[in-house]
Parts: structure tokens; C-alpha cells; sequence
């Protein structure tokens, strides 16, 4: 029943370990081609840049982990049967 699976699926994200993101803030030298032929080229200094500190993978296995060092790993057990 497909609103019973709705329902389930709230139940779960709702009990679901929740994890803050915050922003990274910083500042970057940006050169800009103004013309797309590479004659004209603009320096912009002071750029602001805001991003979030993550790095999105559908899929990883086990074997291309090892050797790698992460300080933070976040597993989410994706149901791609209904997608």
C-alpha cells in the first residue's frame, strides 16, 4: 500500500540522526576572461566565497576507501528501488 510505505518513510526520516552543516566562508583572486577568446583578462580581487564542506558520492566501495584518511563519514543506506 503505497500510503502505508509514505507513512513508514516519514516515521523513519523522522527518527533519523540529523547531522549541522555549517558554511565555510573565504575570500579568492579571480581571474575572468571577459571576451571567451582568452585576449581580455580581468582580475578580481576580494571575491567572497560561501560553500558547504562536503562531498557528495553515490557510490564508494569498501576496497577505493582503503588508504584514505577522513576525518568525518556520514552513511546513508539509499533506497534506489522506487526512484
Amino acid at each position: 500500500d503505497r500510503l502505508a510505505g509514505l507513512k513508514h518513510d516519514l516515521v523513519a526520516a523522522q527518527n533519523a540522526q540529523c547531522v549541522k552543516v555549517l558554511p565555510t566562508k573565504s575570500t579568492a583572486k579571480v581571474t575572468v576572461d571577459l571576451t571567451g577568446l582568452g585576449s581580455t583578462r580581468q582580475v578580481i580581487k576580494g571575491v567572497k566565497i560561501q560553500q558547504l564542506p562536503l562531498i557528495m558520492n553515490d557510490a564508494t566501495t569498501g576496497h577505493k576507501l582503503q588508504g584514505m584518511s577522513k576525518d568525518k563519514l556520514v552513511v546513508v543506506d539509499w533506497d534506489f528501488k522506487n526512484a
